[in-house]
């Protein structure tokens, strides 16, 4: 008989020897030692080694992580980073419903994001605006806004400036009202109520008591004087009482002089 090859037995795995596969899986625990696409391609290799199913390389995979990895892939974790990032609308309706897996949450959206849509168009019918309208108007809404906000803005400024120039001319105002002396350069009084000024002007119209007594006497004391000596006495004594009164006086006195003819 011809000799024949013996068929090899093919093939079984036990549970021990899936388990000592599972030893060759590396932990991950999100670490740069080891990256994520490392420890899949580990992962894949056991599993085709071992002929594992995709529901026993889902297990594995989640029994070989560790640290921040595994606090990623904890159950409620995916449930609860997706219901926070849901619209605020939505998120309550979510919440409401208490689901208790990632499952039931995304179907609870879905569900409240169907309903929202339904309720926009119900709206949209009633008013007779389409989307595009409706984003029109509050576009145009928002725009009258802005220009009203805009315009209370300038006049705002407007009244600041107003108010600032008021209280300059305020200022200059009062510097103006402070009363100067042209005479003295003293401030707090005007120049007609200048005390040196009134002394002054009384020390040049002052008339000395003896003034009329010389002109007198020098004509009464010359008894034999012509009477052209008589007037000319008296002429020098009535210019010398001019040069004593003041200017106004002075003035007055001389047009009032008689004119005199010589003989």
């Amino acid at each position: 008989m011809p000799c024949t090859r013996q068929s090899e037995p093919l093939l079984t795995q036990t549970a021990s020897e899936k388990f000592n596969l599972i030893d060759l899986i590396p932990k991950y625990d999100g670490s740069e030692s080891l990256g994520i696409r490392r420890f899949l391609e580990k992962i894949n290799d056991v599993a085709n080694l071992g002929k594992w199913s995709n529901a026993e390389k889902d297990t594995i995979l989640k029994l070989n992580l560790a640290g921040i990895a595994e606090e990623f892939f904890y159950p409620t974790q995916p449930t609860s980073r997706f219901i926070s990032g849901l619209r605020n609308d939505i998120r309550r309706f979510v919440l409401a419903r208490d689901p208790n897996n990632l499952e039931e949450s995304i179907n609870a959206a879905l569900i409240e994001e169907q309903n929202v849509k339904l309720n926009q168009i119900a709206i949209d019918e009633r008013t007779g605006l389409s989307p595009l309208q409706t984003e029109t108007s509050v576009i145009s809404a928002l725009t009258n806004k802005l220009e009203e906000i805009n315009l209370r803005v300038e006049r705002l400024q407007e009244a600041s400036s107003v108010t600032s120039r008021k209280t300059g001319e305020g200022l200059f105002r009062r510097r103006e009202t402070v009363l100067k002396c042209f005479y003295c350069d003293f401030e707090g009084h005007k120049q007609a109520e200048c005390r040196k000024r009134r002394a002054e002007e009384r020390t040049l119209n002052y008339q000395p008591p003896w003034g009329n007594a010389v002109g007198d006497f020098s004509v009464f004391r010359q008894p034999n004087t012509h009477s052209f000596d008589q007037r000319r006495v008296h002429f020098h004594d009535s210019t010398f009482r001019i040069i004593t009164q003041p200017p106004g006086f002075r003035q007055t006195f001389r047009k009032e002089l008689p004119v005199i003819e010589e003989m």
